[in-house]
């Protein structure tokens, strides 16, 4: 039986386990259900080395152990959040840096792997932690932004812009959640996804997949 083997690696919006009610409305285990009946003929055993509250810098530690060493058919990447840390000024990533990093990444897979990226999600600004925080409303005034989403489009400008220099397939997950946030999105924790976000994310991800399985 053919095997496709999918590394899914970033932080908690990857790890997946924040938000979905139970195991089986996580967005990965939706995914593999989803190919499974797709392609009844081929076995899709899925990595995730998703690691929550990491920053990019700080997921590279995990990056051979979680991506290479799996040598995955396709990777699932998903770079950007927790990279400004306003608290914690040593664990910011700059644009340059993050960048680099996820180029790294892509770069260091082998030529059999295909890299499929995903863009972050919207948040919403209000019900995040940070946006009550002194230190946090003195960056937005200062970036002439209202909150954590729109200080966080640099990255994924950068993101958009690796995926169409790279020709990349990227699964959008701002376009496809920022008419339906406060659905998306849990109440009082601002950034983390419902089952409904799950759901969303999990579609979008089966729907890039099938389509290269599929011509495969």
């Amino acid at each position: 039986m053919k095997n496709i083997k999918i590394s899914l690696f970033g932080s908690s919006i990857v790890e997946g386990t924040l938000g979905a009610s139970a195991p089986e409305k996580r967005w990965y285990n939706i995914l593999h259900n989803k190919l499974s009946n797709r392609f009844p003929s081929i076995n899709f055993p899925i990595y995730n080395g998703g690691e929550g509250g990491k920053s990019t810098r700080e997921l590279m530690a995990f990056y051979k152990k979680s991506v290479l060493d799996f040598n995955p058919d396709y990777l699932l990447l998903m770079p950007g959040w927790n990279n400004k840390d306003l608290n914690r000024p040593e664990r910011i990533v700059e644009i340059d840096e993050f960048r680099d990093l996820t180029v790294k990444m892509i770069d260091s897979l082998p030529a059999t792997s295909r890299t499929i990226l995903i863009l972050m999600q919207p948040c919403k600004s209000e019900w995040h932690f940070c946006h009550s925080q002194e230190i946090y409303q003195d960056a937005f005034k200062k970036a002439g932004v209202p909150g954590l989403d729109e200080l966080s489009e640099p990255y994924r400008v950068a993101v958009r812009e690796l995926a169409n220099e790279r020709n990349l397939p990227m699964i959008d997950l701002f376009s496809l959640m920022q008419n339906e946030v406060e659905q998306c999105i849990l109440r009082g924790d601002g950034i983390h996804l419902t089952d409904y976000g799950h759901k969303l994310f999990a579609q979008a991800a089966f729907e890039e997949l099938e389509r290269h399985i599929a011509d495969s």
